[in-house]
């Protein structure tokens, strides 16, 4: 396994932990992962890896010599999919999507895009 791999395994794993104890804690809104937490799991591998919180900034970052990007994106819509635009302009090496038990609203919950970016 490669440690992309290992670090994609680990922030799915962090992403479902953090929204299971919002929900437990009861924690109403869109899920925040931009913690300590997060930036801790990332800085912990290689310095080449780096978090982005939204395509612009995961593209961003890959153009200013990024050799990975780690993607998190909180939407409230399953049928969207919100990493096509990314896949034209950078490689998208692992991706999950993950819904959450905070609701967007009446009838949807979150949903978190997980992804492991890096250059063509």
């Amino acid at each position: 396994m490669d440690w992309y791999e290992s670090l994609f395994l680990q922030m799915c794993a962090h992403v479902l932990s953090e929204a299971r104890m919002s929900d437990t804690a009861r924690v109403s809104g869109k899920p925040n992962y931009d913690i300590t937490a997060t930036r801790r799991i990332v800085g912990s591998y290689r310095k080449e890896a780096q978090l982005a919180y939204d395509a612009p900034a995961a593209l961003e970052k890959i153009s200013s010599g990024a050799k990975y990007v780690v993607l998190i994106l909180v939407r409230e819509h399953q049928f969207i999919n919100a990493l096509q635009n990314l896949k034209e302009k950078c490689h998208v090496v692992l991706s999950a999507t993950m819904e959450t038990d905070a609701r967007a609203s009446a009838v949807s919950n979150y949903y978190v895009d997980v992804a492991i970016c890096k250059p063509f």
